[in-house]
């Protein structure tokens, strides 16, 4: 009878306290740079650009990062990226590794770095993550 009523109590719990988002960092530019035809005669301009913030969420059930910041996703959106090598290690902290098309984004433990290419641009772009 008392393994019963743990159970059920275990059950009923559940929702309250396993149900939060673990694995979701809030991150900032530390450098970001873009390369690009920004000149009149099409020649290209290095900038440095205004950092930014985003939110990062790990979603290991699709094998894909969720990222949401102004940069990202025009609409205010949620902007996917396909794990390549996604991995959280209770001793070493988060490694990890996705991209698609333009965009390639590393994080391990706290640090990001981040590129993207385009047919006429790329930019870079490194900073922190906070794990919440």
């Amino acid at each position: 009878m008392k393994h019963l009523t743990l159970l059920t109590l275990l059950v009923f719990s559940a929702p309250f306290g396993w149900g939060e988002d673990e694995d979701v960092w809030h991150c900032v530019d530390e450098k970001k740079w873009f390369l690009g035809p920004l000149l009149e005669d099409g020649g290209l301009k290095l900038v440095k650009l205004k950092p930014m913030k985003f939110t990062l969420k790990y979603e290991p059930e699709k094998n894909r990062l969720a990222i949401q910041g102004p940069s990202w996703a025009a609409d205010g959106g949620t902007y996917y990226l396909d794990c390549v090598f996604c991995y959280l290690d209770p001793l070493q902290g988060a490694i990890l590794k996705a991209q698609d098309h333009s965009i390639n984004l590393a994080l391990r433990n706290s640090r990001f770095y981040l590129s993207e290419t385009g047919d006429r641009h790329a930019s870079l772009a490194s900073g922190t993550c906070t794990k919440f």
